[in-house]
């Protein structure tokens, strides 16, 4: 058996965290497809908030979608900042490694990785507070506007 250097560990960790996460998204998917369904047929007038509740989960999710690409789009090299104050535990020299020198790519897959690390706490409001504490209203400014 070969032992495994460190390039070969980031990758293996960097394909389990993205398989691992498309996994359980999918896995929530099909859950909250169920619970449409079911709602649906016992529930009665009750079915069209489980739908409602979709809706505006998906808004919120195209929301944050919004909000992450212009992050990503204007803080350049400051997103390690950014970083460091929403999860100093986060390895940004895996991410640096794995997308070269696209600081638009970095910003996004740390904010990704993020994300699905703090599912609760990746907010809109907790991001705007983030960028101001690195000063950089001039983004926090235009999340306020979403």
């Amino acid at each position: 058996m070969r032992t495994r250097d460190d390039k070969d560990f980031k990758e293996f960790y960097l394909s389990l965290i993205e398989y691992q996460a498309s996994a359980v998204q999918s896995l929530g998917k099909k859950l909250k497809a169920e619970v449409r369904e079911i709602s649906g047929s016992h529930l009665g007038s009750n079915s069209e908030d489980v739908v409602d509740r979709g809706e505006n989960e998906d808004a919120a999710k195209e929301k944050m979608k919004k909000a992450y690409f212009i992050v990503c789009d204007k803080i350049g090299l400051d997103w390690t900042k950014l970083a460091a104050f929403l999860d100093s535990d986060i390895n940004l020299d895996t991410i640096i490694y794995q997308h070269g020198h696209s600081v638009f790519n970095q910003t996004k897959a740390f904010l990704d990785i993020w994300s699905q690390k703090n599912p609760t706490k990746a907010t809109i409001s907790v991001l705007e507070s983030a960028l101001r504490t690195i000063y950089r209203n001039d983004i926090a400014v235009e999340l306020r506007k979403l």
